[in-house]
């Protein structure tokens, strides 16, 4: 067993490939291969692979959201009370 394949020395990986980012993405392969292209996937070439910082995918994912007036990662809905308006989005305002 070599260094990098004990247990005790994994190091975190800072990437992930563009298919991980599909699966997280819940797209296809190709649709993920083509946001790269386009520029819309956060991407870099090293050589001939293309990997996805892991930090940027974060960020991108959270601008992704908030421009498009999903709620903020971890929010959560206000649990069910009697008499309470449950119409109201997660920004607060009332339909």
């Amino acid at each position: 067993m070599n260094w990098s394949q004990t247990p005790g020395n994994r190091v975190a990986r800072v990437t992930m490939t563009v298919d991980e980012a599909a699966v997280r993405l819940g797209i296809s392969r190709s649709s993920a291969y083509a946001a790269v292209r386009r520029g819309e996937l956060p991407a870099i070439r090293l050589n001939r692979r293309i990997v996805v910082p892991r930090v940027a995918f974060e960020r991108w994912l959270e601008a992704a959201a908030a421009s498009s007036g999903e709620p903020p990662a971890g929010y959560r809905a206000p649990s069910a009370t009697r008499g309470r308006d449950h119409r109201a989005d997660w920004s607060g305002a009332t339909r």
